[in-house]
């Protein structure tokens, strides 16, 4: 068996197995392995029926008196026996598992391990794993491995696949030299990978994670690495002035900055001007005073004429850089727009998608052949389905009240954006959202303009004139009526709602702000969904930057220009 065999050739699994692994993305037997358990369970001591509490999860040893009995309720197999001792009965039931029956005999004694409930004046466990005494005292005190698992996916299943997989002695070569583990007192790989998903002890599990965290991060600093060796001659493409701006607004901080803080400072101002891309971690402990750094340099960056983003893990962190940074421009008097970008789908909004998603899966991806004219239409209207539903499900769904992460995060952001003083366009390719945020624009008694491709010429005009005056600060516009003939030129802030199939159109269209007559600088955010087909769609397109000009034949071309594998991936 290989590492990079699939995981069907492990004895049990079939197709309909193979499926819901896919689901926590275990395709091959190495992905098998390298999913290692969330948590472990010690098999607890023996117990009598009388020792036993409700709520707990024991380990109960009894006699069979008697055969278990099958009842049928409704469709339903219920198969139940009990066990007795010191007067106290405990019941044991089994749901469509008939065949318990046959492998209970009366008059042996069995250890049945599971939840005590305490149901209708009697103790009950339900479902309980059933082993010989002789069988369960060897496995006392061991660790048993619990996985994250989906629905249909249980971990008895996944218990047998990995002992399956990991009775071959070497299964992998070891990388690492035996001096080196020997200096850093490392376990050999193979070994912590056995004992990871099946511990002798917990000194073992501990030896075994050692090794497994080790190699985690040393392969993350030898990726760091590799990436800068490779882009360290990667050419900088931005030019910047050397003058004393960032020292202005030094000399207005509160405080002074310390040696290592203007040391640091110094460095990255000197890589950002230098002939080469900067790739720099700028380390210190909490406190230290990494974020004015940040804002410093990233102050420098607007000052040249250049955008600069800050990623932050959470939105809370997110939110606290974002009025952390409006705070610092207002204090120094600075007019950089600061904008804050966070979300994802609600929660019934992603529940939809992962629905969709899966049926769009079992419809496309068991194609084995998606190259016909009609086999891309389909690809086409799936990839556009639910990029419908990143945006908002209620754009073809009726009735639908689940809220969008898109919609509350422009919702959000927009009074801040109009009360700042800006003008905004908003883009998006599907006229039901635009309709729905005009709804929400209405509610929230905000003016608008919303330009379709069936406006009249006289009412675009209109419309054009008033809101380059400024008496309108958001205009909705939707892909056709934006592709020509239009000069924005009041609009300093454009929002893509939505990802365009075609780069070539969205900058065409974000062009309508950059038109003779713009005096200011222009602010151009993008809405791209976390952990959606618009992330899979934005990396291709940076990929694929080969496409028509044509705003018709755009969703058309962008679809024929992926391969059989690259429409795979966006549906996985």
């Amino acid at each position: 068996m290989r590492l990079n065999s699939s995981i069907k050739e492990v004895k049990g699994i079939g197709d309909k197995t193979a499926g819901l692994f896919l689901k926590i993305n275990i395709e091959t037997i190495r992905d098998l392995i390298s999913y290692f358990p969330r948590t472990y369970v010690q098999f607890p001591e023996i117990k009598r029926p009388d020792e036993v509490v409700e709520g707990e999860t024991a380990a109960v040893i009894g006699q069979i008196r008697q055969t278990p009995v099958v009842k049928r309720v409704r469709s339903m197999q219920i198969t139940v026996t009990s066990i007795a001792g010191m007067g106290k009965r405990l019941e044991l039931v089994w749901f469509r598992l008939p065949y318990i029956k046959n492998s209970l005999h009366p008059g042996e004694n069995y250890v049945f391990y599971g939840k005590v409930q305490h149901k209708n004046g009697r103790f009950v466990m339900e479902q309980p794993a059933i082993y010989t005494p002789e069988k369960y005292e060897a496995m006392e005190h061991l660790l048993l491995p619990v996985y994250t698992l989906p629905k249909g996916l249980s971990n008895q299943l996944m218990l047998k696949a990995e002992r399956s997989v990991l009775e071959e002695e070497h299964l992998f070569r070891d990388y690492l030299p035996t001096e080196l583990r020997e200096k850093h007192q490392l376990c050999e790989y193979n070994y912590a990978i056995k004992q990871i998903h099946f511990p002798d002890d917990m000194e073992t599990l501990i030896e075994a994670r050692k090794r497994l965290v080790f190699d985690e991060l040393f392969l993350f600093i030898l990726n760091l690495q590799y990436q800068k060796e490779k882009k360290e001659k990667e050419k900088n493409q931005f030019s910047f002035q050397s003058d004393d701006f960032v020292e202005q607004l030094i000399e207005k901080l509160p405080y002074k900055l310390t040696n290592a803080q203007l040391r640091a400072l110094s460095e990255v101002r000197a890589d950002m001007r230098s002939d080469y891309v900067m790739q720099r971690l700028i380390q210190g402990d909490v406190g230290s005073g990494k974020t004015i750094i940040a804002f410093l340099a990233m102050a420098d960056t607007a000052h040249n004429g250049c955008q600069s983003a800050i990623m932050a893990p959470t939105e809370v962190l997110a939110r606290q850089h974002y009025e952390s940074f409006q705070s610092m421009c207002e204090i120094f008097g600075l007019d950089f727009p600061v904008i804050l970008i966070t979300g994802s789908m609600t929660a019934k909004q992603k529940k939809i998608y992962i629905s969709y998603l899966s049926r769009i899966q079992s419809e496309i991806m068991d194609n084995s052949d998606i190259q016909s004219g009609k086999d891309r239409i389909q690809v086409l209207a799936a990839l556009t389905r639910l990029r419908q539903i990143c945006c908002h499900p209620g754009t073809f769904i009726e009735n639908y009240h689940g809220g969008s992460g898109k919609l509350e995060l422009l919702m959000e952001q927009l009074p801040d954006i109009i009360e700042g003083g800006h003008s905004v366009i908003i883009f998006s390719q599907f006229t039901s959202m635009l309709s729905i945020i005009a709804d929400e624009l209405r509610k929230s008694e905000i003016p608008y303009f919303y330009l379709v491709g069936a406006t009249k010429p006289e009412e675009r005009k209109k419309y054009v004139k008033e809101f380059n005056r400024g008496e309108v600060k958001v205009f909705l516009i939707s892909l056709k009526a934006g592709g020509t003939g239009l000069n924005l030129t009041g609009a300093d802030t454009v929002i893509h709602f939505d990802p365009w199939w075609n780069p070539a159109v969205e900058e065409q269209a974000t062009d309508r702000a950059y038109r003779i007559g713009q005096k200011r600088k222009v602010q151009v955010i993008k809405y791209v969904t976390k952990d959606s087909i618009e992330e899979k769609i934005y990396e291709l397109q940076k990929r694929k930057k080969v496409l028509s000009d044509s705003v018709i034949e755009a969703d058309e071309l962008f679809v024929n220009n992926l391969t059989k594998d690259e429409i795979l991936e966006l549906f996985k």
